[in-house]
């Protein structure tokens, strides 16, 4: 049983009558049922169970609850207890620092009444989406250092006050300093890397490891704190001084994002900004000209309206400079303007089943669909093909090239980048 700091029975009007709570025959007094109350609402199980069933509400930018309990607990509480949440708010979070309590109910079957109750609470977070709060990580609430807790009867009355209590839990420092722990590590990350991968940060390492599929894991350690924490968990886990805690993934993530991309992604990435920029446009017109290459060849070319319908068979097409050569077929519409013959392009679209980039040892294969975009370089912009007879001949504006894609697709190792 805890210690008390101050327990006064106050004996407003003391009397031998045998019907008085007080003394009734259950045998209770009024300080043993409110120690008895309070160890029931200061255990995580208050907070896991009838505090999580019920709907908190934000008022005034705190978190208000109404907790009605029925024969709860060892102390076999019964009543209705409201408890006003106040602290910090990060992003969809409010981190709760204190609570107000204030309710009237029975404990031992001794009326108890909880008049401005106060203290902290220990890892007691709410999450507020669309305005509506839900508890994202239940806690415990410490017990009260302020206000008056009354047991008994008008005739018999105890005023019982309990010290702040260390029971192990989470606290609000340790909360700030998982998250800034959190924070540190993964700024030092752009994207989940392909495997496992190290860095360094204050007081300690990040190690984030990624799969294929999209899923990762990442483990923190810094300081007193380590932390694990994955894409297939809700929970974190969270050891701090050789004690360890299950804690919500969104907090421990609150000040800080998993990056969206994978390593993967942004190869990808990398290789069709290189193919874009490349001298293609250049070499089409050429090759409608009547030139010919060893790497690139015209299979198929027809005007047909306002569209220039184009196949290109590609072996090893080099990307000047940069050392990356590119495979496979690719259909390329410009679209444009039809006057007198003449279509001046300045769209294009890009489909191809699979496009094989490489550079060095590695093979990277990229499939576009209906990936669409503007033509991009010196002003004025254009592509123009003609017909003459039963050929086509081409111009074109300077440093022509595929400009930035505003719609469609790009689908690589069962990843898909959309425009």
């Amino acid at each position: 049983m805890r210690k008390l700091i101050f327990t006064a029975l106050c004996l407003l009007a003391f009397t031998s009558c045998v019907q008085s709570l007080w003394d009734s025959s259950a045998g209770n007094d009024g300080g043993e049922a409110v120690l008895a109350l309070f160890e029931d609402l200061t255990a995580a199980d208050f907070m896991e169970n009838p505090a999580k069933e019920v709907s908190p509400e934000e008022i005034e930018g705190n978190i208000r609850i109404l907790v009605s309990l029925n024969g709860y607990g060892k102390s076999r509480a019964s009543g209705e207890i409201e408890i006003i949440f106040s602290g910090r708010k990060e992003g969809n979070f409010l981190i709760a620092e204190r609570y107000l309590m204030n309710g009237s109910l029975t404990a031992l079957g001794i009326p108890v009444s909880i008049e401005d109750a106060a203290s902290e609470t220990e890892a007691v977070i709410f999450s507020i989406d669309e305005n509506t709060p839900t508890l994202a990580s239940t806690g415990s609430l410490k017990y009260p250092a302020t206000g008056k807790i009354r047991a008994g009867d008008e005739d018999n009355t105890a005023v019982v006050i309990f010290p702040e209590d260390d029971k192990g839990n989470l606290t609000n420092d340790d909360i700030q300093a998982i998250q800034a722990a959190a924070e540190n590590a993964l700024s030092q990350f752009s994207f989940i890397p392909e495997g496992e991968a190290t860095e360094l940060i204050p007081d300690g390492s990040a190690v984030f490891s990624g799969n294929a599929d999209g899923s990762w894991t990442l483990h923190i350690e810094c300081g007193k704190i380590q932390i694990s924490i994955s894409s297939e968990s809700e929970e974190a886990g969270i050891n701090i001084d050789g004690k360890t805690f299950s804690v919500d993934s969104r907090i421990v993530l609150a000040r800080t994002v998993i990056p969206e991309k994978m390593e993967i992604d942004i190869i990808a990435s990398s290789y069709l900004e290189e193919f874009r920029n490349s001298n293609l446009i250049f070499t089409l017109s050429d090759l409608v000209n009547g030139s010919l290459s060893g790497v690139i060849t015209l299979t198929a070319a027809d005007l047909d309206g306002s569209a220039f319908l184009a196949e290109l068979d590609m072996d090893n097409f080099g990307i000047r400079g940069k050392g990356i050569t590119v495979s496979g077929k690719l259909f390329l519409t410009l679209a444009g303007k039809m006057e007198s013959g003449i279509l001046t392009a300045g769209e294009y679209e890009a489909v191809s089943d699979g496009l094989i980039f490489k550079e060095d040892d590695r093979e990277f294969e990229i499939a576009l669909e209906a990936v669409k975009g503007m033509l991009d370089g010196e002003e004025p912009v254009f592509f123009r093909i003609k017909e003459d007879g039963d050929s086509l001949s081409a111009e074109r504006s300077e440093n022509l090239i595929l400009g930035l894609p505003v719609s469609g697709r790009a689908v690589y190792s069962n990843r898909t980048l959309t425009f």
